[in-house]
């Protein structure tokens, strides 16, 4: 067993991972290598990088907490110290490691030549033998999430991910964040246990081929709402909203116009079927311009091609209507 799973054994353990393809496949990792060694194991998948939903009666029953592909904000982190708790990092984004560099002293699993994912899965399996399935599933997730689109390995991450989001029942409004990736998560473990190498079933081909389709369909509507701006800095933009799939289509559209600089992608879905609205909003940008810096004026984070945040609705509602550039 390597030293990494030793401190962990026996221990009591609260993991909160992102809620995005590369969190998600953290938590499978945390479940396969983590829960099974130690007395309680508690977690939160979330896509609040704000930590509005971490659970503090979760933490109170726990010795070690473990952030993978997520990082706590920094007043969350020098109270989770204060309270004696020991803590662990295992992330790749810049906006975070700058805002806690200076005050974690250990534990902080850090670079941006790997996602969360495969970061947390390098470092608890160092020293031991690497289930094949696994690491060949574990590759897919960091070609996708780094967005390698010259990796030989792309359309099959890509494929990944769509099914991912096709095994999700998005309608059942009793489904939290815990719970509604679960499918997805046991057939994943299923196939682990079941064979040496990785591969897809007839159903999730199946599932593969609805999210193509979807993906067009987001496509046409993302292209119908476009609109080409121009911020306060003199940079071109574009904004645009659909359904899902809010990085493919944002890359598509970026390519497709050479003058932008950066694009800002909105979901639709939570109006449209949950009656939710909301200020997420996804940013993608091309060459050396860093979308990161605008993420993080709005307590947002990500990497600077790729970023998120989530704005308060009346900014949003500014920005979605042209009266209001983010920079």
């Amino acid at each position: 067993m390597g030293s990494l799973l030793e401190e962990f054994k026996g221990k009591k353990i609260y993991c909160i991972t992102d809620a995005d393809f590369d969190g998600i496949s953290s938590h499978i990792i945390a479940k396969i290598y983590i829960e099974p060694i130690v007395s309680n194991f508690l977690y939160t998948i979330t896509g609040d990088r704000t930590m509005g939903e971490f659970i503090k009666e979760k933490s109170n029953q726990s010795d070690i907490i473990i952030f993978v592909d997520i990082a706590p904000t920094l007043i969350l982190f020098n109270k989770l110290k204060e309270e004696g708790k020991e803590i662990f990092i295992f992330d790749h984004h810049l906006t975070s490691y700058t805002n806690l560099i200076n005050v974690v002293d250990s534990n902080y699993y850090f670079t941006e030549e790997k996602c969360g994912c495969k970061i947390f899965f390098d470092e608890l399996t160092a020293g031991r033998r690497k289930s094949k399935s696994i690491f060949q599933y574990v590759s897919l997730v960091d070609v996708y999430d780094r967005w390698q689109q010259q990796s030989l390995l792309w359309k099959e991450a890509k494929k990944l991910q769509s099914i991912l989001y096709e095994y999700v029942n998005w309608f059942d409004k009793t489904l939290t964040n815990d719970d509604k990736y679960n499918v997805f998560i046991d057939r994943q473990i299923e196939k682990f246990n079941k064979e040496k190498n990785f591969y897809f079933t007839s159903y999730e081909e199946g599932l593969a081929k609805n999210a193509e389709q979807k993906r067009k369909k987001n496509l046409e509507v993302a292209r119908s709402t476009l609109s080409i701006r121009k911020d306060n800095s003199n940079n071109s933009y574009a904004y645009f909203e659909c359904n899902s799939k809010l990085s493919d289509i944002g890359n598509v559209i970026l390519n497709e116009y050479e003058q932008l600089n950066y694009i800002i992608g909105h979901s639709t879905f939570l109006e449209n079927f949950k009656k939710e609205p909301n200020g997420k909003i996804s940013l993608r940008s091309k060459g050396d311009f860093d979308v990161s810096i605008i993420a993080k004026i709005y307590d947002g984070g990500g990497h600077a091609g790729s970023s998120g945040v989530s704005l308060p609705l009346d900014i949003f509602q500014k920005l979605r209507l042209g009266n209001l550039h983010l920079i």
